[in-house]
């Protein structure tokens, strides 16, 4: 009996010991996968906001781009020029509906970098269709822009 009861308490022992070892290392898994988690979270925050930056870098250059091109406009003689006034029109509403997609991209920049997991995860495409509508758009001002420009060159290489 004896012999029973010695086994049975080194029996207790080692399950209360297995079962510590075990808890641990639920514990540790746990950890890992959290950090694991605000690791790839941080990393596809971080990703976002590069590509938000892309997009305020696009939108910068195209904004000199077009203020370059309105100077010029307004330094060339008027009888140079077939359709001035349209031409001023089209820039300044480029150019004003450019100062949104500005403002917008800077502020999706503040909330998505001030965004927890959930809510990166619920904006994101939305956020991502925004930015793309606004990049399309620029992308059709750059090239009426250039053809602005051409024909303002155009117009000054005439005699």
């Amino acid at each position: 009996m004896e012999q029973s009861n010695l086994i049975a308490a080194l029996s207790l022992v080692v399950s209360i010991v297995s079962a510590l070892v075990s808890y641990r290392t639920y514990k540790h898994t746990v950890e890992a996968m959290r950090r694991q988690e605000e690791l790839d979270f941080s990393r596809e925050k971080s990703d976002f906001l590069s590509r938000i930056n892309r997009s305020n870098k696009l939108f910068d250059g195209l904004e000199q781009q077009i203020k370059k091109t309105l100077s010029e406009l307004e330094a060339l003689p008027e009888h140079k020029l077939a359709k001035p006034n349209h031409q001023f029109e089209q820039l300044n509403k480029d150019l004003k509906y450019l100062t949104g997609c500005q403002r917008q991209a800077r502020s999706l920049w503040g909330e998505t970098y001030d965004m927890s997991i959930p809510g990166l995860a619920h904006h994101k495409a939305q956020f991502l269709e925004l930015i793309e509508d606004d990049e399309k758009f620029a992308e059709e001002a750059r090239i009426r822009c250039e053809d602005i420009a051409k024909t303002t060159r155009n117009a000054l290489s005439k005699p």
